[in-house]
């Protein structure tokens, strides 16, 4: 699947692509536009359009977003869900470049009730800022490698992101967004105790910023918990968590969406330095020279899996 680019607007440092052509109809959905931008100071809509929404989500920086006379703030891994017909702009703070991606699609057939998703996903304003949690960002990278791909499968699995995309954001504006989180029951065997603790993380990586908060969740103490880890799963908790956080990293790395700085914050690393450590003990390479083999500039980059 060849991607077209093109420059969006004039902006005085950045870039602004526009990776699509055409429209493709996409399953359920019409994908219009794939936007990747870089902006230094401000960054107007889309034409408007009346039957069509837009995701816009924030990869790093800061800034306020405008619509008529309302601003509210954003930051990186937030964003808005805009109704057809919606007019924004995005001014960068003085800190530096925003980095964002924006999706503009439309539904084929009325299955999904986005106009409801829309209505109920916010809390405050008309179009207020939502925080990710990493689901997203993974869904939106995802979508557009595969418009940038050239194989055979590439559009069934924009298809497949598209779908997931637009079920992610109908699950926000539903019960599921506002539910408690899941409580784990205090479990019977130390089997089950130690595949509650692996399923965890697989789900929750960006939200652990220390292991005694996942001993909280699960009901138990670190201490217990780091004991029956060991013994089911042949390594420590803390190895385990340290490795997935690493794999995780690579593949942040591999993408070259975010800097590296970003990507210690993500992962709660105390430093860059604590970061690079941790990195090069498990990878065998720094974070910069690991991003210059397999980064997507590089030409060299490869898949790296849980």
């Amino acid at each position: 699947m060849h991607s077209f680019q093109r420059a969006g607007q004039a902006i005085e440092a950045g870039f602004d692509r526009w990776q699509l052509e055409r429209p493709m109809t996409l399953g359920n959905f019409v994908l219009e536009q794939i936007r990747d931008s870089c902006f230094h100071k401000e960054l107007q809509a889309f034409p408007e359009k009346t039957s069509s929404y837009t995701l816009i989500y924030v990869l790093s920086g800061s800034g306020k977003l405008i619509q008529g006379e309302q601003s509210v703030p954003f930051g990186e891994r937030d964003f808005v869900f805009a109704a057809p017909g919606d007019c924004w702009k995005l001014d960068s703070s003085s800190n530096g470049p925003v980095r964002l991606i924006s999706v503009r699609f439309r539904e084929v057939a009325g299955r999904f009730n986005l106009a409801e998703v829309i209505h109920t996903i916010g809390t405050e304003g008309p179009q207020p800022v939502r925080k990710d949690n990493g689901a997203l960002e993974e869904l939106l990278l995802g979508l557009q490698r595969e418009i940038e791909a050239r194989d055979n499968y590439a559009k069934a699995m924009a298809e497949s992101y598209l779908q997931q995309l637009v079920v992610a954001l109908c699950r926000l504006g539903t019960h599921h967004a506002t539910a408690p989180k899941q409580e784990f029951k205090r479990a019977p065997m130390k089997q089950e105790l130690a595949y509650q603790a692996v399923r965890y993380m697989d789900q929750s990586l960006l939200e652990i910023k220390e292991l005694s908060q996942l001993a909280d969740v699960l009901g138990y103490s670190y201490s217990h918990l780091s004991h029956v880890f060991r013994v089911e799963m042949g390594e420590s908790l803390q190895s385990y968590w340290a490795r997935k956080r690493i794999l995780k990293a690579m593949r942040l790395l591999q993408s070259g969406r975010t800097n590296i700085t970003g990507i210690a914050e993500t992962l709660h690393y105390q430093s860059i330095h604590s970061f690079s450590k941790a990195f090069k003990k498990i990878a065998g390479l720094t974070p910069s020279e690991y991003q210059g083999l397999y980064g997507l500039s590089s030409g060299k980059q490869r898949q790296v899996y849980n």
